[in-house]
């Protein structure tokens, strides 16, 4: 399983529209505007990192409004 974070920076006129369609994407877990220097933060858990590269090129990066990103990639716990 592959867990990524993805930070938006989105237009401010288009926030709402933004976190909607993110919602709507499959394997997207949870999404909320926040505060901080970006202004949606969405959880994304796939198969595989293949898939994930996949959604957040070809769907996340595309949504009209989205300015910039920046993604966190969850490393498994090592004991």
């Amino acid at each position: 399983m592959t867990i990524i974070f993805i930070h938006l920076k989105v237009a401010p006129s288009k926030i709402g529209s933004v976190l909607n369609e993110i919602k709507k994407i499959d394997y997207i877990k949870e999404a909320h505007v926040v505060t901080g220097d970006y202004d949606i933060i969405a959880k994304l858990e796939t198969p595989d990192a293949s898939l994930a590269s996949k959604i957040i090129i070809e769907h996340i990066l595309k949504l009209d409004g989205v300015e910039r990103s920046s993604s966190s990639i969850v490393l498994p716990q090592t004991d």
